[in-house]
């Protein structure tokens, strides 16, 4: 699957982000390639304690919700493709079982979240060399477009992407296969 280039996004999903914000009380807003779609996931004060009460959800009612099945996965040319702003349910079900505190959307989740189901994927569902470098590649991707109260931006990408690699190496036990292939990877494209 070629890599999408999420900075060609970049300024669209940007100001998408701050108009947003002025709407809904978010503290996070990031882009990525999701399985062949932009997507923005949105982090906001309810989401590691979200009671599921998504028709009382400033964010649901503002930007609604997309069936997995209409996402534009047109990767052969990438200029028919949009920014996926709506929620998302999974395609896959089993993505949540990788991060139990995510509730009904795929892109509805805080910062912290974010990371560790990039960790979780690392970790638990990578299994070649060529799994580890496409989901490293995901992660040097992504771009954190919005974050209340923090200017430098790029500042904290680079912290929660070295955050991503370094879970992943801590929870992958001692001799582990992975290790130098992560560190290999991750190294190379400017991870850690």
């Amino acid at each position: 699957m070629p890599s999408i280039k999420i900075n060609s996004y970049l300024k669209k999903a940007t100001a998408f982000a701050g108009a947003l914000s002025e709407r809904v009380p978010l503290t996070t807003v990031v882009i990525d390639n999701w399985r062949g779609a932009i997507r923005l996931i949105y982090g906001g004060p309810n989401n590691p304690r979200c009671p599921s009460s998504c028709g009382q959800c400033s964010l649901f009612r503002d930007v609604g919700v997309d069936d997995p099945a209409l996402i534009d996965r047109n990767e052969e040319d990438e200029r028919k493709l949009h920014v996926v702003t709506t929620l998302a349910k999974p395609d896959v079900p089993d993505d949540f079982k990788l991060n139990a505190n995510v509730r009904r959307f795929v892109n509805c989740m805080s910062l912290a979240q974010y990371a560790s189901f990039y960790t979780a994927w690392l970790v638990q569902k990578c299994e070649s060399e060529d799994e580890v470098l496409k989901e490293l590649e995901l992660v040097e991707g992504m771009r954190i477009v919005y974050h209340r109260g923090v200017h430098d931006l790029s500042g904290l990408e680079c912290a929660v992407k070295r955050l991503i690699v370094e879970n992943a190496l801590w929870q992958l036990p001692e001799n582990n296969w992975k290790i130098p292939l992560v560190i290999k990877h991750a190294t190379r494209l400017g991870l850690i």
